[in-house]
């Protein structure tokens, strides 16, 4: 299958092999083919792999990595390194990418490719000045703001209760929303790629706060500093290889941090945590 998204501002040629995280998820990213430049992510089964004309760079567990000035391979291996799980191509400006999955992975194979475009993607984004990050992002009566922290935190155990008391609450993504910063102002965008449950919208809002969950016994909210607030950002957000990548993030979460109220939420595991962060909003944010 191949389908043309608009992803805000990131033009995308995705084809892809299977239904079973897609279905009808693009269809709201939808375009036609027009004369924007579409950059290509491509993902295919392939039971024969040709090994780039490089010489291999380095080894990391059961990866080899091949580079040139201008591209870059990625070759997984099993473990007994008798066998090609999947490779990737791609060139470093992200314009092209490429990823062959062997048969080999059997009933996985869906689930690779969702993952594996999926990084590829958010990779991307950060090369176009956008930040993914680790956290559910909510729409609740014109509030926008992101609950983060690592898996089990208790992210979706917090949303579904902002869902259980706000009919109108809305999901625009549930696992790597996008910031971005237009004239000085922080936004978010959904994507198609939002995690296992593949909840998300194709929305642009404004963002009013970031806070990072911590299960607690009592209630409340917490100043950061500056250091604090950068420190909690980069733990949760993808952290790529490449020195530019590096400094697209470094760029846009200073923005972030002088741009919007980011803060702790110490929670409890009751419905009465999201009516308090309700509120907390209604105080200190005009809607």
């Amino acid at each position: 299958m191949r389908k043309y998204l608009k992803i805000h501002n990131i033009y995308i040629e995705f084809t892809y092999q299977f239904h079973d995280f897609f279905s009808d998820k693009l269809t709201s990213y939808e375009i036609k083919r027009n004369n924007e430049i579409f950059n290509k992510l491509s993902v295919y089964i392939s039971d024969s792999f040709i090994l780039p004309k490089v010489s291999e760079n380095y080894q990391y567990s059961n990866r080899v990595f091949y580079e040139s000035k201008t591209e870059q391979w990625i070759i997984t291996y099993t473990h007994d390194f008798k066998q090609i799980k999947h490779m990737i191509y791609y060139k470093k400006d992200y314009t092209e990418i490429e990823i062959q999955l062997s048969p080999i992975l059997s009933d996985r194979l869906a689930e690779y490719e969702y993952a594996l475009s999926g990084m590829f993607f958010l990779d991307l984004a950060i090369y176009n000045g956008y930040l993914p990050i680790h956290a559910s992002c909510l729409s609740v009566n014109d509030y926008t703001f992101f609950l983060s922290g690592p898996s089990l935190s208790g992210k979706s155990t917090q949303t579904r209760f902002f869902k259980q008391i706000f009919n109108d609450t809305v999901i625009i993504n549930e696992d790597k929303p996008l910031i971005f910063i237009e004239n000085d102002e922080c936004y978010v965008c959904g994507s198609p790629w939002s995690g296992k449950d593949v909840i998300n919208k194709n929305i642009v809002k404004k963002v009013n706060a970031i806070f990072f969950i911590n299960q607690a016994t009592n209630l409340k909210i917490d100043d950061l500093t500056n250091e604090k607030k950068i420190q909690l950002i980069f733990k949760n957000i993808q952290r790529p290889i490449h020195e530019k990548l590096i400094n697209n993030l470094s760029l846009v979460i200073e923005k972030i941090v002088e741009s919007i109220g980011i803060f702790r939420f110490n929670c409890v595991n009751d419905s009465v945590s999201a009516r308090f962060l309700y509120n907390f909003l209604e105080v200190n944010y005009e809607n």
